[in-house]
């Protein structure tokens, strides 16, 4: 994905996964450092009695100013939507996947920006009924309701997108691990 943006100034990634994306990402990144001596560490926190050890790899920075940042999606480990499951951790297939975004910038702008239709970004209203918002109830019947009901409805509508400007450097990784057939494993 970086070679398709050779010379901007920023190679900034953001990966979207689930928790098996993170853990996977993690444990790689742990294997990479073992050989390595961590003087000033932050994985143990705490003194005295009240120690704790832990920490998680969430970002990347590599070669040449690229770096890859994850974010958790928890759509992708939804087991209604996503029932493929993984053939030796049982989770779903899904929650491996990274979807990679360019968040870096191209002349200046952003790859990755939020669009709005004009005066379209928040819009709100209420319908009336036998009450209004800040007037309370109707006591003549001369005040103009537009329903009967004994209160009153808010809606909201927002038009609102995202533009990605150059997506030849998103993508996305996709684990396509499947369970073998008793035939495939003789």
């Amino acid at each position: 994905m970086s070679y398709n943006i050779l010379g901007a100034a920023e190679r900034n990634f953001v990966a979207l996964t689930g928790e098996m994306g993170m853990r996977e990402f993690d444990r790689v990144l742990k294997e990479k450092v073992a050989n390595f001596t961590l003087v000033d560490t932050k994985f143990v926190t705490g003194s005295g009695q009240e120690l704790t050890l832990g920490g998680q790899f969430t970002t990347y920075k590599m070669t040449n100013g690229i770096t890859i940042t994850l974010k958790h999606c928890p759509l992708y480990d939804n087991i209604v939507y996503n029932r493929q499951l993984h053939p030796i951790t049982g989770k779903p297939l899904e929650s491996y996947r990274f979807t990679f975004l360019d968040f870096g910038s191209r002349d200046g702008e952003p790859n990755i920006v939020k669009v709005v239709r004009k005066g379209r970004e928040f819009v709100q209203w209420y319908t009336g009924g036998s009450v209004a918002p800040g007037s309370g109830y109707s006591k003549s019947i001369t005040t103009m309701r537009s329903n009967s009901r004994d209160g009153y409805q808010v809606h909201f509508l927002g038009e609102v997108g995202i533009m990605v400007r150059d997506p030849r450097a998103c993508g996305e990784l996709i684990c396509d691990a499947v369970e073998a057939t008793d035939d495939e494993a003789a």
